[in-house]
């Protein structure tokens, strides 16, 4: 699960070189002085190694682990290891600059709030635990106050560990008394969908929460670096990762839902074609929200706007077909955001023009799950 973002890091790192290349001194020392840069590898890198974390954590394969009469210590040690190998490749430009106490206090830190995305908590208690402790690391690390970053990375990382481990099996009580199951067919298949991911899928709803969030506020950084004016062809390159992004994850929230569901919408005669058509629905809405958002930020015209949620549709094509087709998640989105990343070259070079073709592709990529009744890969 962690191998694309450490395999694009590295390609990044040493398969382009040039005169103008940055090297890991140069980026360490770059880390250092500038507190927006570090904050933001900080965030990003947790974020994006954060289903990583929860797999070793919740994977089936670790189940019997929890039956076995293991010392509390080792479990401790073997997370505590695991996330810190997970988070050595942002904090190594850090070591080979020659800041030592910087790069410790980097580690500690994405350790620390690596925990913070883990699930288990139980009550306020717990929920408060994670948001105060992921706060006061981030705004460690910004204000370069390293001794506080690694004093609160260790401690948080330590409580929340086994605090996860212990209770990470359970499903919110709050969030399973929910009924909102109502409506006709179509409106209480929808619901059906919401529900369940609402249920079971907490962790990714949250990360898509943050990652939209990050990805929106990148919006008015790249305005203002283009004096104030955001081109079309801008805005649609700008925005195609966090839609990606986004749609991808609904999509495979969706997926597990519509597994989970199956005998009993198979019970009530409800085909395939339909479960899939709302969950293009509303992966389309999820992306939706957050590219009218992004086109509001910069006050876009409405042709901008348009051709926006064009290619939000095309990204929402491609979720939901390669994740029904594919059966890992991680072939899903690798799959998904390579076809992204091809897609932010096209519509650079080709434009509005080039937006057609992509919506044409998508529906290529989705027909085949749209239009017949094929189980799930």
């Amino acid at each position: 699960m962690a191998a694309p973002a450490v395999l694009i890091v590295l390609v990044v790192a040493f398969g382009f070189h040039g005169e103008s290349t940055l090297t890991l001194r140069e980026l360490g020392g770059l880390y250092v002085g500038t507190s927006e840069l570090r904050t933001g590898v900080l965030v990003l890198w947790a974020l994006v190694m954060a289903p990583a974390a929860r797999l070793a954590l919740m994977a089936e394969g670790l189940t019997y682990l929890r039956w076995l009469p293991l010392p509390r210590s080792l479990i401790l040690l073997h997370f505590l290891g695991l996330l810190a190998l997970l988070h050595l490749v942002p904090v190594i430009p850090l070591f080979v600059a020659g800041f030592p106490a910087e790069g410790i206090g980097m580690w500690l830190a994405l350790t620390g709030i690596a925990t913070c995305l883990l699930p288990g908590t139980r009550g306020f208690a717990d929920q408060l635990l994670r948001l105060v402790g992921a706060a006061t690391v981030v705004a460690a690390v910004h204000l370069g106050a390293w001794t506080l970053a690694m004093g609160v990375g260790l401690a948080l990382a330590t409580v929340r560990v086994m605090r996860a481990w212990q209770i990470a099996p359970e499903h919110s009580h709050w969030r399973s008394q929910k009924r909102w199951l109502f409506g006709g067919t179509w409106l209480s298949l929808t619901s059906a969908q919401l529900l369940h991911v609402w249920r079971s899928e907490a962790a990714m709803l949250s990360r898509t929460l943050l990652i939209s969030a990050l990805g929106i506020s990148l919006i008015p950084l790249v305005t203002k670096a283009n004096q104030g004016y955001l081109s079309e062809g801008s805005l649609l390159v700008t925005s195609t990762p966090t839609i990606a992004a986004v749609s991808i994850m609904l999509a495979l929230a969706l997926k597990r839902a519509r597994r989970q569901l199956d005998w009993v919408l198979r019970s009530l005669g409800v085909s395939l074609t339909s479960e899939r058509t709302v969950s293009l629905a509303l992966i389309v809405t999820g992306g939706g929200l957050v590219a009218l958002t992004m086109g509001a930020l910069v006050a876009a015209p409405a042709s901008h706007i348009v051709a926006l949620l064009v290619h939000t549709t095309a990204c929402a094509l491609f979720a939901l077909g390669i994740s029904s087709r594919s059966q890992e998640e991680i072939r899903s989105v690798s799959a998904t955001l390579a076809m992204a990343l091809f897609a932010m070259f096209i519509i650079g070079l080709g434009g509005r023009v080039m937006l057609g073709a992509e919506l044409g592709i998508g529906l290529l990529v989705a027909g085949r799950v749209l239009l017949r009744d094929v189980s799930d890969a």
